[in-house]
């Protein structure tokens, strides 16, 4: 036994070079029958928003989806679908103002994200803001010959607007425009409502 133990002890650094080159062994001929490969999803990755805190908005731009590039052995590619790669833009703890924020990115599979563009997001958050503001009806074209525009009056006669602070303050009016050109009959309707600044 100890004869045993003792070769083995011996012989220990070349029981480790031959499992080592063994494993090597086993990767290279992994490596070729699977190989390695890098290369962009073909189609562009939604972006999902979240942890937007009560009382903010999101006041600019952002971008709805991004372009990844991964890194998978030959199979995995064979396997990879939309459904495996989430995009997260996390906005938790984040206060009112400018922030750069960087992506999140969970893949399901055996992959590497290499890179993402964009990586990072630029995000403008403001304090959300109410104001009441009465509503403008006008008039479009000129009515038929013959026919002639009564004093419009809309219902409601004042509204609600909701969002960014900035966007709330610069609000000026808030019209509904009326096509009267065609019409040879009072109108009653629904008509989208459009908010202007002073210019």
């Amino acid at each position: 036994m100890k004869n045993a133990l003792a070769w083995m002890g011996s012989n220990w650094s070349s029981f480790t070079l031959a499992f080592l080159l063994a494993v090597a062994v086993w990767i290279i001929a992994n490596q070729e029958q699977n190989p390695v490969q890098e290369a962009d999803i073909r189609n562009a990755v939604p972006i999902t928003v979240t942890g937007v805190e009560d009382g903010l908005v999101i006041s600019n731009t952002l971008p709805v989806s991004t372009r990844l590039r991964l890194r998978a052995q030959q199979s995995t590619w064979l396997s990879i679908s939309g459904e495996d790669l989430l995009v997260t833009l996390d906005l938790s703890g984040l206060g009112p103002g400018t922030h750069q924020v960087p992506l999140h990115i969970d893949v399901a599979t055996k992959a590497l994200v290499v890179s993402s563009n964009p990586a990072n997001v630029q995000v403008v958050l403001e304090e959300e803001r109410q104001q009441e503001v009465a509503v403008k009806v006008i008039l479009e074209g000129d009515p038929l010959v013959g026919y002639s525009t009564g004093v419009p009056i809309s219902q409601p006669s004042r509204v609600m607007a909701q969002g960014a602070r900035s966007a709330i303050e610069r609000i000026s009016e808030v019209r509904a425009s009326v096509p009267v050109s065609e019409l040879r009959d009072a109108f009653d309707g629904t008509i989208s409502l459009t908010a202007y600044d002073a210019e």
